[in-house]
């Protein structure tokens, strides 16, 4: 196993050209430092969400050994890095070991997905309308997901799209434009009105909405819902990664 090297972010793209996940996904401005190796790349990123770093690696690894010891390596190099930070988490390939002198406080497991114009089956829906995001019965339906966002590091979406009946919102999702890809995020639909395809109505025309302004629109979300995976798999998107995400106990240094 090589020693993982540290490069540019241009070089780590050079090097994996191929990778959609680096390509739209990461908010570059956050990355302190990226590494390398033949089958594995990772960097880390500076959260104002978490208040400090969270290391990322990916290793293409052939086995589940040589996947283990590709994360483990890419950890300890960004523990080793003496800037005064400290690493909160890790996010790594779903089926290996997390590497960590510290106690895992929660983790779980998600799927990053994609699609763009070639691969989307979606189209926009008239009945599928613009959410003003300070709007009260946004806000109140959000409270019905315990993984929906009204704002993250206090900067909301791009916007809002959603399905009422009456003046009741009953199903949501939010897209954000970040460089040459569009995510949507929050997708919740009232308990009330579950089942009855609200979700893929708002998102097909979230998706229709978001390939007019990027070429990519992409998502992420909990490996464990079937049903929501099969609904986008039906829309077009297509699984890039699996991942395990682990956050530390707060307090433990970043560094041997």
């Amino acid at each position: 196993m090589s020693e993982p090297s540290g490069c540019s972010w241009d070089e780590l793209l050079r090097l994996f050209p191929s990778d959609r996940y680096l390509s739209f996904d990461v908010d570059r401005a956050s990355v302190i430092r990226a590494a390398s190796t033949a089958t594995a790349w990772s960097f880390r990123g500076r959260s104002t969400y978490w208040s400090a770093d969270w290391v990322t690696v990916w290793s293409r690894g052939q086995d589940s050994p040589e996947r283990a010891a590709d994360v483990a390596e890419h950890f300890a190099w960004h523990q080793a890095a003496d800037d005064g930070g400290h690493i909160r988490g890790i996010t790594c390939n779903e089926v290996v070991p997390i590497p960590s002198a510290s106690a895992v406080a929660a983790a779980n497991d998600w799927s990053w997905m994609w699609t763009d114009q070639s691969h989307a089956r979606v189209h926009a829906q008239s009945s599928v309308v613009a959410v003003d995001h300070a709007d009260p019965r946004l806000v109140a339906l959000l409270a019905h997901s315990p993984t929906a966002s009204h704002e993250r590091d206090g900067v909301p979406p791009t916007g809002w799209f959603g399905l009422f009946e009456g003046e009741e919102l009953i199903s949501v999702a939010a897209v954000k434009r970040q460089g040459d890809c569009t995510f949507i995020s929050s997708v919740v639909t009232h308990r009330d009105a579950r089942g009855r395809g609200m979700a893929s109505a708002v998102c097909s025309h979230v998706t229709a909405w978001a390939l007019g302004q990027a070429p990519v629109v992409a998502l992420g979300m909990m490996s464990d819902n079937a049903i929501a995976e099969r609904m986008y798999a039906q829309l077009g998107f297509r699984v890039e990664k699996r991942w395990q995400s682990a956050r530390f106990e707060i307090g433990e240094p970043s560094r041997r």
